[in-house]
C-alpha cells in the first residue's frame, strides 16, 4: 500500500514540533536544577565554587553561569565581578572536558557562553578556536586563535601566545596539505597580519602560486626570506628553490638563476644546478 506523503506531512509536522517542546522543556528543567527558585546569587557561586574544587566541571559552569544571571538580576556587584572571573574558568575546563569527549558543538556553546561572561579570558578563545577547527571552519577557528593570541599579549603571556601561533600554523599546513590553496591565501594572510612567521609566508607563497598568481607568490615567498633574515635565522632552501622556480615559470631568468644559485642543501642542490645549467643556455 502507498501512502502519500500530503497524508504523511502532518505526522512529520506534529513530530518535529514534539521534538522541540521536549527539548525546551528539557532545557526549562536543567536551568531550575542549577538555579532553584529560592537560590541566591552568593548560595549559587558558592555551590559553584565547591563543585569545581571537587573536578565536577559540569555543574561547577551551570552554578556558575547561574550565579552569575542572579547576579545581574540581583545587581551584586561583589558576586558579578567574583562569578565573571570563576565563571569563565568553569566554561574553560567544561570546554576541555567536551572537546575531549568530542562533542565540538557543544564546546562551541559552552565557550561563547563563556566569553558572554568574560570577554577578556583568552583561553575560551583556544576552546573555541579547537571546537570550531573540528567542525572543519578553519577561517573561524583561525580568528579566534588570533583573538587568543592578542589577549595572551595583554596578558604579557609568552607561552599563550606561542600556543596560538602553533595551532594557527598546524591549521595552515594542514588545509595546504588538504590542497585548499584559496583558503590557504585566505587564512593565511590573516596569521601573517598577526604573527611575522616565515613558515607561513612559505606556505602563503606556495599556494598562490598553485592558484597562478605568480606576483603574490614572489611577494611571499621574499617576505619568508625578509621575515628569516630579520630574526637572525638561516634560511631553508626550499623557500628558495621555490622562489626559483616561480622566476622561472613568470619568465624572470636572471632572478631565478640568482636564488637557485643559493642553494646548498643535498636535497634540492642537484636539481637547482641543473635549471641553473638550463636557463643559462637559453
Amino acid at each position: 500500500m502507498i501512502v502519500k506523503k500530503e497524508i504523511l506531512r502532518p505526522f512529520k509536522q506534529l513530530s518535529i514540533l514534539l521534538m522541540i517542546l521536549v527539548s525546551f522543556a528539557s532545557t526549562q528543567a536543567f536551568a531550575q536544577d542549577a538555579a532553584p527558585a529560592d537560590a541566591t546569587a552568593t548560595s549559587l557561586y558558592n555551590e559553584g565554587l565547591a563543585a569545581l574544587k571537587e573536578k565536577d566541571n559540569e555543574n561547577g559552569y551551570l552554578k556558575m553561569v547561574a550565579a552569575w544571571e542572579k547576579a545581574k538580576e540581583e545587581k551584586n556587584d561583589k558576586v558579578l565581578s567574583l562569578a565573571e572571573k570563576n565563571g569563565a574558568i568553569a566554561a574553560y575546563k567544561r570546554g576541555l572536558d567536551l572537546l575531549k569527549d568530542k562533542n565540538n558543538d557543544g564546546a562551541l556553546e559552552v565557550a561563547l557562553k563563556g566569553l558572554e561572561i568574560n570577554p577578556k579570558y583568552s583561553s575560551l578563545y583556544m576552546v573555541k578556536g579547537k571546537a570550531l577547527e573540528e567542525k572543519e571552519d578553519v577561517a573561524g577557528a583561525i580568528d579566534a586563535m588570533m583573538m587568543y593570541a592578542s589577549l595572551a599579549k595583554e596578558e604579557a603571556d609568552e607561552k599563550k601566545v606561542g600556543d596560538a601561533f602553533a595551532r594557527s600554523k598546524n591549521m595552515l599546513v594542514r588545509t595546504y596539505n588538504d590542497k585548499k590553496y584559496e583558503e590557504v591565501t585566505k587564512v593565511g594572510e590573516v596569521i601573517l597580519e598577526n604573527d611575522k612567521n616565515a613558515d607561513a609566508a612559505y606556505l602563503v607563497g606556495k599556494a598562490y602560486d598553485e592558484l597562478g598568481n605568480k606576483e603574490k607568490a614572489i611577494e611571499k615567498l621574499n617576505a619568508s626570506i625578509d621575515i628569516s633574515t630579520a630574526a637572525g635565522e638561516a634560511i631553508d632552501d626550499k623557500v628558495y628553490y621555490a622562489l626559483g622556480l616561480v622566476y622561472e615559470s613568470a619568465g624572470i631568468k636572471d632572478k631565478a638563476i640568482e636564488v637557485l644559485k643559493k642553494i646548498t642543501d643535498e636535497k634540492y642542490k642537484a636539481s637547482a644546478e641543473y635549471k641553473v645549467q638550463q636557463l643559462g643556455s637559453n
